[in-house]
């Protein structure tokens, strides 16, 4: 809705910029991906404002292809602010939150911070166990 009430010139242009980013992403390409990725959050947070879930994904997306990377830090980074994005738009029972506790999880793991990890990957256990119960 928001995004149809928006619709002009420069939110298209914006919202070009974020296909085009996903294509980079997907070809591991961080250049083009940040580019046309803060091209897009610039735009797009101008309408949208900078913590709309919009930006989260693009976030998410590119914490992911850091991960296919290799470059953890970098991955985690852009994870803890799609977290930070969806915990304000959707409060701490976003349904994606064990998928993502998890991937930052990883992150942690690759960089041996394994402590910090194992609480990560407990979170996203106790929400998966309380969402589908024991035997999912």
């Amino acid at each position: 809705e928001i995004l149809q009430a928006q619709e002009g010139p420069e939110m298209q242009i914006g919202l070009g910029y974020n296909n085009l980013s996903a294509v980079y992403v997907a070809m591991l390409d961080p250049e083009g991906a940040l580019q046309s990725s803060n091209a897009a959050m610039q735009i797009l947070s101008k309408y949208l404002g900078p913590d709309h879930e919009a930006i989260g994904t693009i976030e998410w997306d590119l914490g992911v292809m850091y991960a296919d990377l290799q470059d953890y830090q970098l991955a985690a980074t852009h994870y803890l602010r799609a977290k930070e994005i969806f915990e304000k738009n959707f409060g701490p029972s976003y349904p994606q939150f064990p998928q993502l506790y998890h991937q930052y999880g990883e992150c942690l793991d690759h960089l041996r911070e394994y402590s910090e990890a194992g609480k990560w990957h407990l979170k996203a256990k106790e929400i998966n166990l309380k969402s589908h119960g024991p035997l999912h």
